[in-house]
């Protein structure tokens, strides 16, 4: 029996997420392999485009596919490998330009809370699950506002 699609949202800079577009793989330290451990191929994921230090709005900026198994880069040719050597390849299924800024779903998706600090939940991680109910709820919410 096949297993269920999971459902996620990466935590990301806009930087990170133009290299994730380039690439078609996600990085992960050796702190979040666990993490890593538990996506399978073909689980789904939103990119949420932090703050980055009050520089812009929080945003989704897109929808990702996971493909294939997690590996591991060995030595490492640059900083990146060094700092994010658990791989996993990705699919960008969709780009929102302009990003949809996200401070508009608080209250409205079970992931973040609902006062001043809501994002506080996100911090610290690069990838976390969220529900099916959620997701559909912002992938309806982002054909609604990309007509």
């Amino acid at each position: 029996m096949k297993e269920a699609t999971g459902y996620w949202i990466i935590i990301t800079s806009r930087g990170y997420w133009s290299k994730l577009k380039d690439m078609g793989v996600w990085g992960f330290s050796e702190k979040d392999k666990a993490r890593l451990d538990t996506i399978k191929s073909g689980d789904k994921a939103l990119i949420y485009m932090t703050a980055d230090g009050g520089k812009y709005k929080s945003a989704i900026g897109g929808v990702v596919k996971f493909i294939g198994k997690p590996w591991k880069v060995d030595g490492g040719k640059n900083l990146f490998d060094a700092m994010y050597p658990n791989r996993i390849k990705t699919k960008v299924s969709q780009v929102i330009e302009p990003p949809l800024e996200f401070s508009q779903y608080v209250g409205k998706v079970s992931f973040v809370g609902k006062g001043k600090n809501w994002g506080s939940g996100l911090q610290g991680q690069p990838v976390k699950p969220i529900t099916e109910e959620d997701y559909a709820f912002l992938m309806k919410e982002i054909e609604r506002e990309t007509k």
